[in-house]
Formats: C-alpha cells, structure tokens, sequence
C-alpha cells in the first residue's frame, strides 16, 4: 500500500498536455525528422524502424516506469543522413556501436572515459553535426525557399508554446500541404 501512495505522490503533479504528447513520440521534434530522413534518404525499411523504435519505447517506459524519450544515435544520423548511407551501412554501425557502449558500461571503461574527455570535445562534435545538417535541410530547401523560411519561422515563434509546440504543428502543415498537392499515399499502400 505504502508503494502505491508514493507511486501516487511522484506523479501527482503530471499534467498530460500538447508538449506531453510530443514528448511522448520519441523526442518528436528530433527523433521524427532524422526518422524520415533516413526513409527517405537512406532507404531504411519504415516498417522495421517504426517497430524496433516502439519496442524500445516499451522498454524503457516498463524500465523506468515513465515515458522516456529515445534518442537516437545523432551523431551516425548526421553522417549516415548527408553522407547518403546504405541501410545495411547504418544498421552496422548501429550494431556495433551497441556492442561498444555494452563493453564500455559492463567494464567500467565508460566512466574513466567520461571523467577524461574535455566537454570541448564533445561540442565539437555537436557543433560539425549541427553544421553538417543545417547544410543538408538548406539543399533540401532549395527547391521551395519560401516554405522551408515559413518552417524556421514556425520553429522560432513556437518553440516555448506550451498548447501548441513546434513539431506538432509543422508535423500537421507538412501533412496538410501533402494532401493539398495530392501527394498523400493512396490507403493500403
């Protein structure tokens, strides 16, 4: 009884909102655009993407107990993404980082690695993998400047809206503006 009182307590202040709904897809705003990058760039089948990103949902959600946001590996996103990767390249190198973080956590390696690393290092990286994609969405861009300038936009003015948070509603013009022009996929296929 007294675990249910405090499981009661720790998520007495939980509020299921619009930034809740996008935080429970899997870290929408970031996990989406690399999800379809990798469809439609790299050729990744959707199906078993879709499915093995559901059951690590599951599992962390059983594990931790709360929805928790899977992030991916950006770092191979950005390189498999504006380097055009095969999928059989990507889900390599998915495996095998696996394998790597494994041994690192199980030996303790990690947290010595951890402790040397300077946290320059490690914006380093962000920053060329955020260069590295602005650079790819500009080409993307160029074939309809006004929309991808309309999108930033979108992203600026509602990136601290509570009832209506950015993915979600570029998610819902992206859609929308993909039936308008007749491209949605018929049903079934």
């Amino acid at each position: 009884m007294d675990t249910q009182r405090s499981s009661e307590k720790q998520y007495a202040d939980f509020e299921f909102n619009l930034r809740e709904l996008a935080g429970s897809m899997g870290d929408f705003g970031t996990l989406f655009p690399l999800v379809i990058a990798y469809i439609a760039v790299n050729g990744l089948n959707p199906a078993g993407l879709f499915i093995m990103l559901g059951l690590t949902n599951i599992a962390l959600g059983l594990i931790y107990r709360m929805p928790m946001p899977l992030q991916p590996k950006k770092v191979i996103a950005g390189a498999a993404i504006a380097q055009g990767w095969s999928p059989s390249l990507i889900y390599a190198s998915g495996f095998g980082l696996g394998l790597i973080w494994l041994i690192l956590v199980v030996t303790g390696l990690l947290r010595k690695l951890l402790d040397i690393t300077p946290p320059t290092i490690v914006v380093a990286i962000q920053l060329a993998l955020g260069v590295t994609l602005a650079w790819q969405a500009v080409q993307w861009m160029l074939p309809a400047p006004l929309l991808g300038v309309l999108a930033i936009a979108i992203a600026l003015i509602l990136r601290e809206n509570r009832y209506a948070p950015a993915a979600i509603v570029l998610m819902v013009l992206g859609v929308a503006i993909m039936a308008w022009q007749g491209k949605l996929p018929a049903r079934g296929t």
